[in-house]
């Protein structure tokens, strides 16, 4: 995954509660932290890099507005990603080099592609057939014709 030439990039940490809107487009992020209950809410078709860390934590949410077709987040990095919380997720997370781990009874509607991808605490995977062709349109050459859980 490769950031495009000149978007800029920069940390995004939102707490207590707060919420974000985003609105189409596509956007970088260092780091993006979600703490305490707050939310980024997605407005429209958005695309997310992220160059460092995903973490959300303490019952926040990312496109609570449940549709995954809005949302795709792709990390160019090896670091962990975790959802923890018992929001919803909605949406793609492309994160080849990354463990992604989603714990605290949040559901996660959607599509992930990670190096180890983990559900526990109540949290399970919801496999949007919407999505089956964008997210596999990342990595060139490849298409998903076979679904299985383990």
């Amino acid at each position: 995954v490769t950031v495009p030439s000149g978007l800029p990039c920069g940390p995004l940490k939102v707490v207590g509660g707060d919420d974000v809107p985003i609105g189409p487009g596509v956007r970088c992020y260092t780091k993006l932290e979600l703490i305490g209950g707050s939310t980024l809410t997605i407005v429209g078709k958005v695309t997310i890099y992220i160059t460092d860390t995903l973490k959300v934590t303490g019952g926040g949410g990312v496109n609570t507005g449940v549709d995954p077709t809005d949302l795709s987040i792709l990390v160019t990095s090896n670091k962990n990603i975790v959802y923890s919380g018992s929001n919803d997720f909605y949406g793609s997370i492309y994160a080849p080099d990354s463990n992604v781990e989603v714990t605290g009874g949040g559901q996660f509607y959607g599509a992930a592609v990670g190096k180890e991808i983990k559900f526990s605490g109540g949290s399970s995977a919801h496999f949007d057939l919407a999505l089956q062709d964008k997210v596999i349109n990342v990595v060139d050459g490849y298409k998903l014709f076979t679904w299985r859980a383990s």
